[in-house]
């Protein structure tokens, strides 16, 4: 009986078993050694992302706190110029009753403004910007009271107010002009009696802001204090 040599035995027993080539097992450990590669890559990637999300979530923490606390800030001065507006309020009250008990009835307060009123029929001739004589004369105690330390810290805003009729006979331009000529000569007699200049300022509403249905009623001067910074 015919033998077959021993080595073509080991070979075809080796080939017969499966096992890969040389040659395939290369490819396939670089193809390990590649995925290996891309997974430490994506693992280098995700921790980069991990470390961005924390740094955002602390920027995102700190603008938080941020907000918070200019929501607390803008609460407290809100609530510090409510209370200084009725303290105000309440200064206002007292000087209007000094005022009147000293003679001075011409004034009264607009409650939406927190002005001093200077009504029109008692302070200016219709159609005029010239002060009355006797209106300066009531002036003269508000001027007064102004100066004294409750105002005196108090930037003053001479308002200008008409009402929606048009300028007809006058001569004036329009109602802002008439308001604000009104507003001026409140003004210059503001500084005239001893008013810092650089205390005052004026405006011109004309019929943009009525306080009344009562046309009347809507012509006026109106002096509004502004506590400094507020």
């Amino acid at each position: 009986m015919a033998r077959t040599p021993v080595l073509l035995t080991l070979l075809l027993a080796v080939g017969g078993s499966g096992c890969v080539s040389l040659h395939t097992y290369d490819e396939q450990n670089r193809k390990i050694e590649a995925l290996t590669a891309a997974v430490a890559g994506a693992d280098k990637a995700i921790g980069r992302l991990k470390q961005q999300l924390q740094s955002r979530d602390g920027a995102l923490r700190a603008k938080e706190q941020e907000l918070a606390a200019l929501r607390t800030r803008l609460q407290s001065q809100s609530s510090a110029l409510a209370a200084e507006r009725e303290s105000l309020q309440a200064q206002y009250q007292q000087m209007l009753q000094e005022l009147r008990a000293e003679g001075g009835t011409s004034f009264t307060i607009n409650q939406q403004t927190g002005g001093i009123v200077l009504e029109n029929d008692i302070f200016f001739a219709s159609g005029k910007a010239e002060l009355r004589p006797e209106a300066k004369r009531s002036l003269d105690g508000l001027i007064g009271k102004l100066n004294e330390p409750d105002f005196a810290g108090c930037e003053i805003e001479i308002a200008g107010h008409t009402d929606s009729d048009p300028i007809a006979r006058s001569g004036w331009k329009d109602n802002y002009q008439l308001a604000a000529e009104r507003a001026r000569a409140v003004l210059l007699y503001f500084i005239e009696r001893g008013i810092a200049p650089e205390r005052i300022y004026l405006s011109g509403y004309g019929p943009t802001r009525p306080r009344s249905n009562d046309k009347s009623e809507n012509r006026r001067v109106e002096v509004v204090l502004h506590r400094k910074g507020a």
